[in-house]
C-alpha cells in the first residue's frame, strides 16, 4: 500500500509538473503582467510595510482592508486581505474586466488558525508585472519570513490528519497566471456595488478616490439587493474557486470550461452553464468518472461535483492548496444542480 501511494504521488507530482510548464509556456500570449526580470521579494513580512508595529501586528496607515464576495476556499482557515496603493495613486478601471494597478501596489493575504497566523501571502506591482512571495510565521507569532520558492510542505495541522502546505512563488504563480487579470480577489465581479460583506465595493473605492474609470452603469447598487440567489451564489462559488484557472483566456482555454462570471454577461446562457450543463466531460479519474460535466438534475452523476467532493489528488478541485473537502459548498451546488439547473436541449448538449 505504501508502494502504491508513493508511485501516486511522484505520478501526480509530475503531471502537476507537466501542466504547470504548459501553462507558463502560453504566458506570452496573456499579454502583460508577467512577472519583473530579477524582481525579488523581501526577506521578511516586516519589510513589505504590512504593520506599522509588527509586534502588535497594527496595519499601516493608508492599508485598506477587503473582502471578496465569492472567495477561495482554504480549509476553513481565517483569512485577512489588505491593500496598498502608492500616495495618489489609483487603479485603473477602463476595462472592467482587466483593472490596471500602479507600479507600487502592495497586497497581503493572512491566514490563521484559531487567531495564530500561519502564512501572509504577498503580491507587489513592479515595473513589468508582479512579485509573488509567501511568508511562514514562526512557532510563537513574532515573526514571519520569506517562504522557499519550493513552498513549506505540511506546514500546520488544520483538522485532523490533514496539514496545511505554504506555497512558495512558482506555486502563487501558477494560478494568478491563468488569465489575464493577475489580481483575482480584487475585481468588478468581486467588489460588485452594493454587495454583501465586509470591506469597501467598487462605489467606495471610487468615493475614496482609489479606482477611476469604471463605467458609471456598474457604480450603482440595487435599492433592495435581497439574498443572492442560489444560482448566483453557486456560480459565485465556480468564479472565486475554479475561475481563474478554467476560463477562456488563459492556457486551459482548449478545454473549452468557463467558470467566470462576468459583471456585464452577454446576453443568453452565462458561461459557467453553458460550459458544462450536459456537456461531456474532457477526463476522468477513480474518484470523478461522471462523463458529463454538470448533468441537471443529477448531481451524483456530475463529474464537476465529483471532483469538488473529493481530495484524491488525481481528481480534486482546486488541484492545489487544499486538503478538506468544503461541506457546504458542495451543498450548495448539490441543490443548485438537483433543484435549478434546466434540461439543455439536445442541440445544445453536443461538445462544440
Amino acid at each position: 500500500m505504501r508502494f502504491h501511494l508513493k508511485n501516486d504521488l511522484v505520478r501526480y507530482s509530475a503531471a502537476l509538473s507537466i501542466l504547470a510548464t504548459s501553462a507558463w509556456a502560453a504566458l506570452p500570449a496573456l499579454g502583460s503582467g508577467d512577472p519583473g526580470e530579477g524582481q525579488s521579494a523581501p526577506a521578511t513580512l516586516a519589510e513589505t510595510g504590512l504593520y506599522s508595529d509588527f509586534a502588535s501586528r497594527i496595519v499601516g496607515e493608508g492599508i485598506v482592508a477587503y473582502q471578496p464576495r465569492f472567495p477561495l476556499w482554504t480549509d476553513g482557515l481565517d483569512k485577512q486581505r489588505w491593500m496598498q496603493l502608492p500616495a495618489g495613486a489609483s487603479i485603473d478601471a477602463a476595462s472592467p474586466e482587466l483593472w490596471e494597478f500602479p507600479v507600487g501596489t502592495k497586497l497581503w493575504k493572512q491566514f490563521a488558525l484559531g487567531g495564530k497566523p500561519i502564512e501572509t501571502r504577498y503580491m507587489e506591482r513592479v515595473e513589468g508585472g508582479w512579485v509573488f512571495a509567501s511568508y511562514a510565521w514562526n512557532e510563537d507569532a513574532s515573526a514571519a519570513t520569506l517562504a522557499p520558492r519550493q513552498g513549506v510542505r505540511a506546514a500546520a495541522e488544520i483538522a485532523p490528519g490533514a496539514r496545511h502546505d505554504i506555497p512558495g512563488s512558482f506555486d502563487c504563480a501558477s494560478c494568478h497566471r491563468g488569465q489575464k487579470q493577475r489580481v483575482l480577489g480584487l475585481g468588478p465581479v468581486q467588489l460588485a456595488a452594493g454587495r454583501t460583506g465586509d470591506g469597501p465595493d467598487v462605489v467606495e473605492l471610487t468615493r475614496r478616490g482609489l479606482l477611476r474609470g469604471l463605467p458609471e452603469r456598474f457604480l450603482s447598487a440595487p435599492a433592495d439587493p435581497g439574498p443572492e440567489s442560489r444560482e448566483v451564489l453557486a456560480r459565485g462559488y465556480l468564479h472565486g474557486n475554479c475561475g481563474h484557472c478554467h476560463n477562456s483566456e488563459g492556457p486551459l482555454a482548449s478545454l473549452q470550461l468557463d467558470l467566470r462570471m462576468e459583471i456585464d454577461e452577454p446576453a443568453g446562457e452565462p458561461a459557467a452553464i453553458r460550459t458544462t450543463s450536459g456537456i461531456a466531460a474532457s477526463t476522468s479519474a477513480r474518484s470523478a468518472p461522471a462523463a458529463l460535466r454538470l448533468d441537471p438534475g443529477n448531481p451524483e452523476g456530475s463529474q464537476l461535483l465529483q471532483r469538488v467532493g473529493t481530495r484524491d489528488p488525481f481528481a480534486q478541485m482546486p488541484p492545489l492548496g487544499t486538503r478538506v473537502v468544503d461541506e457546504k459548498a458542495l451543498e450548495l451546488l448539490t441543490a443548485w444542480v438537483r433543484h435549478d439547473l434546466v434540461q439543455p436541449t439536445a442541440a445544445a448538449s453536443e461538445t462544440p
